[in-house]
């Protein structure tokens, strides 16, 4: 595709969703830098089209030239992202390492994402979080000049690394004690995903990550009213767009959350569909932690009767006894 077409379809995308040069340009690229992107005079690198696609929500795919150093670290961060995403965090250190190895220059947004992807090592393997939080701030304004931890995000126009940076920036504040002040970032991230990208992949990809962090955490603080809401409606996303990495997690939120609240016979139902599943994403969904979690809270004869509830349960007595 040409730079004349492609500066058309972000000019095209810009003035419908009625945003101007200014606000796209925050962050990436100055006001006069965009004005020839879009009448066909410069043609961004991959990592700026890539950002102004997401921000816009542009949902065709769009390609410029690469040179060799982007494709390769392109490539890289592709298997980089699917292991902190999977928590399979081995030889992750060696990758970050062959990513800075690739050429001595990086544009601002492979360093954004650096320091995104060693955050993640440092506070997920080697529990820095406050150490950690710094970092991640940083890396944020690289694209996000003005953020703040408490600053209004809902004008700001979001990439899917910005996005990560929230989510993980929110989970240094509760790993550091600073649990309501996490909560608050995380409720002000999915505000706006449900109002803003709906419609995107980030939604699809980001929602359910960061509506199970929060209703975790609004359960630590008993606010089970409100952790309930955010469990449904995380279900309901990950249903209807076939996205069920996370579906067992959310159904155990959703089902404790229940019993909680009193509404023990639902509950059970969804306690029920969480260890089923589990059962069969062992990889992921942690199954002795959660029957040790439903054992502590709601004693042994309350595991029982869901563990004898259906004849589905046979993987999960198998697993509990051995």
């Amino acid at each position: 595709m040409n730079y004349f077409a492609i500066g058309e379809i972000i000019r095209e995308f810009r003035t419908r969703a009625n945003i101007k040069q200014a606000q796209l340009c925050e962050g990436l690229c100055e006001p006069p830098t965009l004005c020839k992107i879009e009448n066909g005079r410069q043609n961004p690198n991959k990592k700026l089209l890539d950002a102004l696609i997401e921000k816009l929500q542009i949902p065709i795919t769009l390609n410029v030239v690469a040179t060799k150093q982007e494709l390769e670290r392109c490539i890289l961060e592709k298997e980089i992202s699917n292991k902190i995403y999977t928590d399979d965090f081995d030889n992750i250190q060696g990758l970050l390492e062959q990513y800075e190895k690739i050429s001595p220059e990086m544009n601002k947004f492979e360093k954004q994402y650096l320091l995104y992807a060693k955050s993640a090592y440092a506070y997920q393997v080697e529990d820095k979080y406050k150490e950690t939080l710094s970092t991640l701030i940083e890396a944020m304004k690289l694209t996000f000049p003005n953020y703040e931890i408490e600053c209004d995000i809902q004008e700001h126009l979001f990439t899917s690394i910005e996005f990560s940076l929230l989510n993980s920036i929110a989970i240094c504040l509760h790993g550091s004690g600073q649990i309501e002040k996490g909560i608050g970032v995380l409720e002000k991230l999915a505000y706006c995903l449900e109002t803003r990208y709906s419609k995107s992949d980030m939604y699809i990809n980001k929602y359910p990550t960061i509506t199970y962090n929060l209703s975790s955490w609004l359960g630590l603080v008993k606010q089970w009213s409100k952790s309930l809401v955010y469990t449904q409606k995380s279900i309901d996303c990950c249903i209807k767009q076939q996205n069920y990495f996370l579906l067992a997690d959310l159904y155990y939120n959703h089902g404790f959350t229940l019993v909680m609240l009193g509404k023990t016979r639902e509950g059970t139902e969804y306690l029920t569909k969480s260890l089923t599943l589990g059962s069969l994403f062992k990889n992921h969904f942690d199954l002795s932690l959660s029957i040790a979690d439903i054992k502590e809270h709601f004693g042994e004869d309350f595991y029982s009767a869901i563990a004898t509830d259906t004849g589905s349960f046979t993987a999960i007595n198998n697993f509990d006894k051995g």
